[in-house]
């Protein structure tokens, strides 16, 4: 269904004759929730696809909401290896662009699956969400000793702030060096938020490049159309620009010569 309403905004007026395709892979979350890419074929082909998704066991979050419980992520990662269209290939994979999309786990408690009906435990779902930070930040360095591009772009809703673990664990190696930079600390703090809780703007969502490419980064802007326009209120409203979304979208701009240049060695 998901990649459906993708089809259709691709030829949707706006849109149509722009040559965008999507990326889409299965989901584990039992509303159907999922991520995807939508990228211009005419600018972008796509390499490969993975969507890492390991088995874990946890104390207290029982992974409600997943069609399979024992996996870390409701809605795994899609890691996708770009190249240029009609550029040269490279031996060595230092031509490629690598783009992985998330939807971390949510903040909120969860029940216990014995009792539904019960108070929600608001602490379970962080050490999985800890647990899916730290994972994608260490199977992407391992991932690159194997196979090394030219930049990886982590994008997506974290559901976690700066201070949080799941952010931390990501955007940081355990030595405390930067594997990351998120794109949004180029705009002032006072318009960096995605998200509006309890009269206040928390950015949970991020766009992270390589630490090494921050340079890349061109302009940054967060469309406030939604966060602070009481989405709830115009959620089930089609004539209502705000309300498609609690969160706010992030439009990054890059320098793609800066990009995809060669690491230094």
């Amino acid at each position: 269904a998901i990649a459906q309403v993708l089809e259709d905004l691709a030829k949707s007026d706006a849109l149509k004759g722009a040559g965008y395709k999507v990326a889409i892979g299965p989901s584990n979350d039992l509303r159907g929730i999922n991520v995807a890419a939508m990228y211009k074929a005419d600018k972008l082909e796509v390499v490969g696809i993975e969507q890492p998704n390991p088995k874990m066991a946890f104390a207290r979050d029982a992974g409600g909401g997943q069609l399979d419980p024992s996996r870390l992520y409701a809605r795994a990662p899609l890691v996708i290896d770009f190249r240029l269209t009609g550029a040269a290939q490279a031996t060595d994979g230092s031509d490629l662009l690598t783009v992985a999309i998330n939807h971390f786990r949510s903040k909120r408690g969860v029940t216990d699956p014995k009792n539904p009906d019960g108070p929600a435990d608001k602490d379970a779902p962080e050490q999985r969400r800890q647990m899916q930070g730290k994972f994608l930040g260490d199977w992407l360095d391992e991932r690159a000793e194997t196979k090394p591009t030219a930049a990886t772009i982590v994008m997506g809703d974290m559901n976690a702030t700066y201070a949080d673990g799941a952010y931390q664990y990501l955007a940081k190696r355990k030595d405390g060096s930067d594997r990351f930079y998120d794109a949004p600390l180029r705009i002032p703090e006072a318009s960096r938020y995605t998200y509006w809780f309890a009269r206040k703007g928390e950015l949970l969502d991020h766009v992270l490049v390589s630490a090494d490419k921050q340079d890349a980064i061109d302009a940054v802007k967060i469309l406030h159309v939604n966060a602070n326009k009481d989405p709830y209120r115009n959620q089930w409203n089609p004539k209502v620009l705000a309300g498609f979304s609690d969160h706010d979208p992030t439009l990054v701009t890059f320098d793609v010569d800066k990009l995809m240049a060669p690491a230094a060695k």
